[in-house]
């Protein structure tokens, strides 16, 4: 009975240490397995090469790493540098077996001695795991990886090996691995030309890239360097004269404030996302690429320039996309004008996701042409008007708050007034529209139509620049859409070639559509009245373009194009701040502008847009939109598709009177307009189906609406067939439920209904 309670009380206990015996021998059973995880021999591992579409190179990347990256071969490292890192990093390198216990008591001496954590205990080697395993917190359970895998490592490879790959793979801030390339990006040279000032500049960087960021604090971190060389010498483990010491601690370092050392390096970064997703299966070696390394350098400058007029309007990031139409490949692509801005700069602004704003409107009104819902000289609404929407009624306004009254379609366009663009959207139909843009390539579009409502043609839906860009260049290339790209072909590490297959272009529009929409957005006169005789874009040259401001400030965007390329800007900031109102055409209007001067100084063609297609020309009433009359007074001459054009002769005009439709009645009242007033009864506010809803919030008395009415004289309102006032307009408080609002007068009798809801 004792016997059998004493062997009870054991079971658990061997169980236990049966269970520590197998993880102790699974542990050691994987660090003595052969090392196929991933390679360590960098001399082995070359990084990824980007060139430009002319052979340049423009960048190399780390393999295992999405950042900027350049091999040294350690010979060519100074023993000196080699001997200040490890005495700041790993004292007892060449000594331990990848886990140093006399470094964890330092550290843990460190730390408490400070009251805070100032040194971790980790060795070069347990540094390399984290950044191979891209470990970025400390746990237990990381910890203990971290400790297995550094005796994986030093079973497995050299100490020199070891040292190697951890001074080509340390991060060492602002998208930047291994001390070569930071010598290169910060001091413009090789790290074996650095002195030892530099090298502990560097160092120091190590062990808190974020904190100690070159371009942030620059001082701290060259204090840092210096009190670093003098602890070395002092401790003698590193062998310089008083006098060297002395002079170290006197010198100044010269930071290099640019990307001299790489060129595009946000678009290799892109273009090296698009390589792997193409061949995951592939180990990259050498990537060729679309891009012009020139004229990206040329535009880059451009851009700085021109963003240094607008920044003190909290302007402080731009980006842009540039694509040659005919091979349908990005010939520049700039994220950023400054990669190595501290704040933003590595943010990639052609790939984030903003409101394209007014941008988005051509594209409806493409379809509207390519429909035949209008012509170019269609008369639209540009006035208070209700459209009806998911929940409640939509009602748009214009960016200037003042009404157009009746406006042509291509003045519409574009002087980008939003009522006559809702308009459009809602009488295509808000799903064509929207399965329009995602034909042609506004894959970001992720939500339903029904999400957006008739405001996306207003560009509420968030949208890359690329994708704007790409979108854009299917007006130039009449009608036929295809995906641009980047990359030509790539090569794997054993030297095989592989070439990217092109989009099959389809067909979105008719060849005559395009020449109309590129006509009215490359012909000033229909955007005078809008922008002014001296805008950023009234080009001395014949160029489409689009403005579009999204709501309170926050971005500009603008796109345009030629026969021959095609081009988008933003310009804003990342923090999602406003800017002080600042419009497009002041913002990135200006950038675009100087980016076509430069173009064009350089001798790149800018041909005008030629009629192409079924095109005809017809001499139209300017306020009509009809076939000019002889009492017209003002017309012009306007194309038209040959099958989609006004037939009929102007009916507004006439000896000594104007007759306007009676929608536009007030409008023409405003504008001192002679016209002839409507016979016929009309209610212009609310429209037939309109939902309103009453809010708790707000006092019940506040809750009203206006109505409105045009007629010859006075009529009366009903509510629900109860008469509640006489005049064209009246003021009536919302009632929850179904009601039919009607008009009276001695011979006719209007109605519509509304619903009101909680």
């Amino acid at each position: 009975m004792h016997l059998e309670k004493i062997r009870g009380n054991y079971r658990p206990l061997t169980i236990i240490l049966i269970v520590i015996g197998f993880i102790c021998a699974a542990i050691v059973t994987y660090i003595a397995l052969p090392y196929s995880q991933y390679h360590l021999a960098t001399h082995n591992r070359l990084p990824v090469t980007i060139y430009d579409r002319y052979g340049t190179v423009l960048m190399e990347i780390a393999r295992d790493k999405s950042g900027l990256a350049q091999y040294i071969d350690l010979k060519k490292v100074p023993e000196e540098s080699i001997s200040l890192l490890l005495f700041s990093e790993d004292r007892d390198f060449y000594s331990h077996c990848g886990v140093s216990p006399s470094a964890i008591m330092r550290a843990l001496y460190q730390n408490i001695k400070a009251m805070r954590v100032v040194s971790g205990g980790s060795t070069i080697t347990q540094q390399l795991v984290k950044s191979k395993r891209e470990i970025l917190r400390n746990t237990v359970w990381t910890k203990l990886l971290e400790v297995i895998e550094a005796l994986r490592l030093e079973l497995h490879f050299s100490k020199r090996e070891i040292l190697a790959a951890y001074i080509n793979e340390v991060y060492l801030g602002n998208n930047i691995y291994g001390f070569e390339k930071a010598s290169q990006c910060y001091f413009g040279k090789s790290f074996a030309d650095c002195n030892l000032l530099e090298a502990a500049f560097l160092i120091s960087i190590v062990r808190a890239p974020e904190r100690y960021n070159p371009y942030k604090n620059p001082e701290k971190i060259v204090q840092s360097a210096k009190k670093l060389l003098q602890n070395a010498v002092l401790s003698g483990y590193l062998h310089i004269t008083p006098f060297e010491l002395q002079t170290y601690m006197q010198k100044k370092i010269f930071l290099q404030y640019s990307d001299s050392t790489v060129t595009a390096p946000l678009f290799c970064l892109y273009v090296l996302s698009q390589a792997r997703n193409l061949f995951p299966d592939k180990e990259i070696a050498h990537i060729y690429t679309t891009l012009d390394a020139r004229l990206y350098k040329n535009i880059i400058s451009v851009m700085q320039n021109s963003v240094g007029i607008i920044k003190d309007r909290n302007a402080l990031h731009a980006a842009l996309v540039m694509i040659d139409n005919t091979s349908m490949e990005i010939v520049a692509m700039i994220g950023s004008v400054d990669f190595f801005d501290y704040g933003k700069g590595q943010v990639d602004a052609t790939l984030i996701k903003r409101q394209a704003a007014s941008t988005m409107k051509p594209f409806a009104y493409a379809l509207a042409l390519e429909n035949r819902n209008f012509h170019t000289s269609s008369v639209l609404p540009d006035i208070y008007t209700q459209f009806p929407s998911k929940v409640g009624t939509y009602i748009p306004k214009n960016f200037s708050n003042s009404y157009h009254g009746p406006v042509l379609f291509a003045k519409a366009l574009g002087c980008s007034y939003n009522i006559p663009a809702v308009h459009v959207v809602n009488t295509v139909g808000l799903v064509p529209y929207y399965n329009l843009l995602k034909d042609i390539g506004f894959d970001s579009l992720r939500r339903s139509p029904t999400h957006y409502g008739l405001g996306i043609v207003l560009g509420n839906a968030d949208v890359t620049l690329l994708e704007l860009a790409n979108a854009y260049t299917v007006f130039p290339r009449n009608g036929v859409f295809s995906k641009a790209t980047a990359i030509t072909k790539i090569k794997d590490i054993k030297g095989n070639e592989y070439t990217i297959q092109k989009q099959v272009p389809k067909r979105i529009f008719k060849p005559s559509t395009c020449f109309l929409i590129s006509h009215i957005l490359s012909d000033y006169k229909y955007k005078i009245d809008a922008f002014g005789p001296y805008s950023a874009i009234n080009f001395p040259f014949p160029f489409a373009v689009k403005t579009g401001t999204s709501k309170d400030f926050r971005d500009n965007f603008i796109a345009g194009y030629n026969n021959n390329f095609t081009i988008a800007v933003w310009v804003g900031n990342l923090y999602n701040a406003s800017m002080y109102d600042l419009p497009a055409v002041s913002g990135a209007g200006i950038v675009l502008k100087d980016v076509l001067l430069y173009l064009w100084n350089e001798g790149y063609p800018f041909p005008a847009f030629k009629p192409c297609g079924t095109i005809k020309e017809i001499k139209i009433c300017k306020l009509s939109g009809m076939i000019a009359g002889s009492h017209c007074p003002n017309s012009y001459n306007e194309y038209f598709d040959e099958h989609n054009f006004p037939a009929a002769k102007c009916s507004w005009h006439f000896k000594n009177k104007t007759v306007v439709p009676v929608e536009y009645n007030e409008w023409a009242k405003e504008k001192k307009i002679p016209y002839a007033q409507s016979e016929s009864l009309k209610i212009i506010f609310p429209h037939d189906g309109a939902v309103f809803k009453i809010e708790k919030t707000v006092r019940k008395n506040l809750q009203a609406i206006p109505l409105k009415a045009v007629a010859a004289k006075d009529i009366r309102w009903f509510i629900d067939g109860t008469p509640i006032g006489v005049g064209s307009e009246l003021v009536w408080t919302l009632v929850e439920g179904h009601h039919t609002i009607a008009i009276k007068d001695k011979t006719q009798e209007v109605s519509v209904r509304i619903t009101v809801i909680k």
